[in-house]
């Protein structure tokens, strides 16, 4: 049983918790449900599901209900958040199709000899609108050179018109590993409504003795269809019409392109230094850029720091700037977890 819960400060009668049960039937099957009061105080399902999953044989996973799974680097399958608003009450609408950000159906993960394999299948509703998706992902055992291919079917279709948007795609992905890091790299392709290239991503990581660096970059076409991806992008939502359905909704993809690069320092065992920079774009005349500097020391269970934040917003009629310096501290005495500003 776990139970978070969150108040404003300022405002005594917004608050709101989330109660979730994990239920471990045997050493491998689960079942999971939660449900969510917002600060409206409607409570909801968000999720629930049944999962299996074992180190030996052909099947090595199959989780029933709600998931959230990346394939690759997430160009055709990830977490994407949600896509329309659903049912905000406890009801069998709202326990058939929870309110989640993630893929409603079935998830399986096969070891085929020298492949993995990973399908789904996923159903997601409103009152008008149906998501329905189908994919695989299939990757070699090989080391350190491991490809993959992936292929998803979509149909985002208006229940009470029949019409239906197609949003098929197919990604290539490698991923080098070398003695002090990795690269990968995905390229995504799309058939159907738009039949155009769909996005390039690359992700990285770089030890050194005492430092590391991880690195990101994305460019996505102005067709890129924004269904279920869940790949890098920074979070600068725009709406998008799908005419054929009658469907308005927001992405933060389609015809964006962007950088994140991250270095972690040990100045010593307990003093950490962290920076981050991110620098994202859309069209050419709105451009976001963040940095993010912090130091942090640990103690016994205790960590405290102070981090300098920087963000920037350029726009074609105007330009803005917000800088803030916190004070940050988290402790984790076994399963509980407190973090302060």
């Amino acid at each position: 049983l776990r139970q978070r819960y969150q108040r404003y400060a300022e405002d005594d009668d917004r608050s709101k918790s989330s109660t979730s049960v994990r239920l471990g039937i045997n050493n491998t099957i689960t079942a999971d449900i939660e449900i969510r009061r917002e600060y409206t105080g409607d409570d909801r399902f968000v999720s629930r599901s049944f999962s299996y999953r074992g180190r030996r044989g052909v099947v090595r996973e199959v989780i029933v209900g709600n998931f959230s799974r990346r394939f690759g680097l997430g160009t055709v399958f990830g977490y994407r958040g949600k896509l329309f608003g659903l049912a905000r009450d406890l009801s069998s609408e709202s326990f058939l199709y929870p309110d989640y950000g993630g893929f409603t159906g079935v998830l399986a993960s096969l070891s085929l000899g020298g492949y993995e394999v990973q399908t789904l299948g996923s159903v997601m509703r409103s009152s008008y609108t149906r998501l329905s998706s189908v994919g695989t992902m299939v990757q070699a055992k090989s080391i350190p050179f491991t490809p993959a291919l992936i292929i998803g079917v979509t149909r985002l279709k208006n229940r009470r018109t029949g019409q239906y948007v197609a949003g098929n795609k197919f990604a290539l992905n490698g991923r080098y590993d070398y003695g002090r890091g990795y690269t990968t790299l995905e390229a995504c392709w799309q058939r159907g409504t738009s039949n155009s290239f769909g996005a390039i991503i690359t992700e990285g990581r770089h030890r050194f003795r005492q430092a590391e660096i991880r690195y990101a970059g994305w460019s996505y076409s102005d067709s890129y269809i924004d269904l279920t991806g869940g790949s890098k992008a920074a979070a600068m939502y725009h709406d998008q019409t799908f005419e054929t359905v009658d469907r308005e909704y927001t992405s933060k993809r389609s015809g964006q392109q962007g950088m994140l690069v991250r270095t972690v320092v040990d100045l010593s065992e307990k003093i950490e230094l962290a920076n981050s920079l991110l620098y994202a774009s859309f069209n050419s005349d709105t451009a976001n850029t963040q940095w993010l500097a912090q130091i942090s020391r640990k103690f016994d269970g205790v960590s405290v720091g102070i981090d300098f934040l920087s963000r920037g917003k350029t726009r074609s009629d105007f330009s803005s700037a917000r800088r803030q310096i916190r004070l940050i501290t988290r402790w984790r005495p076994g399963d509980f977890y407190l973090r302060t500003y």
